[in-house]
């Protein structure tokens, strides 16, 4: 079973996982990753991607990942924290409010 992925939820948290496959036409189109991201370049490249028209599914796929103690997702906290309002800021002309709506429990300060 596959779920269409909507920008309103993809603006909430990056659903895609980063083993994502695309046709190299997206990666051209919406012009690759942004160098500027510290973090979560690929949520913004996939949100750039659906406001550019192009729509994706998830598949119902699992998938082992490692991450290594001290790799680029292992950033602090805080930095995810102040990234994910960035990100909310930057796309928020696309979803009125969408910069307003509660954060992912695993972004909540604590």
């Amino acid at each position: 079973m596959r779920k269409n992925l909507k920008l309103k939820s993809l603006l909430r948290m990056n659903e895609v996982v980063v083993s994502s496959l695309m046709k190299r036409k997206v990666y051209d189109k919406v012009g690759g990753f942004d160098p500027t991201m510290r973090v979560f370049e690929d949520w913004d490249f996939w949100i750039r991607a659906m406001v550019r028209g192009f729509r994706f599914a998830k598949a119902n796929t699992f998938l082992k990942y490692r991450q290594r103690t001290g790799g680029r997702n292992r950033q602090s906290d805080d930095l995810k924290r102040q990234v994910h309002r960035e990100v909310n800021a930057r796309y928020a002309k696309f979803l009125p409010g969408a910069h307003k709506e509660k954060r992912p429990s695993h972004l909540e300060k604590r």
